[in-house]
């Protein structure tokens, strides 16, 4: 009996160890089941945040291209509107032509210009909207006709227009 015993005690001795060998390899298997799912879980992170980053990085440049475009075509319109109302202006100058302060406007600056052509040789062109001095040689040209007048005052023109018509 004493063999029996001893392989009664044996085998209790074997189930016991297999069980307590069962329960250690099933808290590393549900230890090593966590870690890994933690590890999912940063690589699935590190991956969104990636991938947020490049999404943000293009969705900036792309809105940054939209803004410049839409500056672009605003100054477009801009340069459109400004140079139908310089187009209108020179209409409506075209009409003031031949008027009584018309022709007072061309004496005084035909007076002015020839205060620099003053001891000079010079010739007075006389044109329907404007006049021109030339000294003799062209050494100075003093250009008033409405054409060069309106020309020299465009660049000026564009700048007060464009701050009127800002929004």
């Amino acid at each position: 009996m004493a063999v029996e015993e001893l392989i009664a005690r044996l085998e209790r001795d074997t189930e016991r160890r297999i069980g307590e060998l069962r329960a250690q390899a099933e808290r590393e298997a549900a230890a090593l089941k966590e870690q890994g799912a933690r590890r999912r879980e940063e690589i699935e992170q590190r991956g969104l945040q990636a991938f947020r980053a490049a999404l943000s990085a293009r969705l900036e440049r792309d809105l940054a291209a939209a803004r410049q475009r839409a500056r672009a075509e605003r100054l477009e319109a801009l340069h459109a509107v400004i140079d139908r109302v310089l187009a209108r202006a020179g209409e409506l100058f075209a009409e003031v032509v031949g008027t009584e302060a018309w022709a007072r406007d061309v004496a005084r600056r035909t007076a002015e210009a020839l205060r620099y052509v003053e001891g000079l040789e010079h010739e007075v062109a006389a044109a329907p909207l404007g006049v021109k001095v030339v000294a003799r040689g062209g050494a100075v040209v003093i250009d008033e006709t409405l054409g060069a007048r309106l020309e020299r005052e465009t660049p000026r023109l564009k700048i007060v227009l464009a701050r009127e018509l800002r929004p």
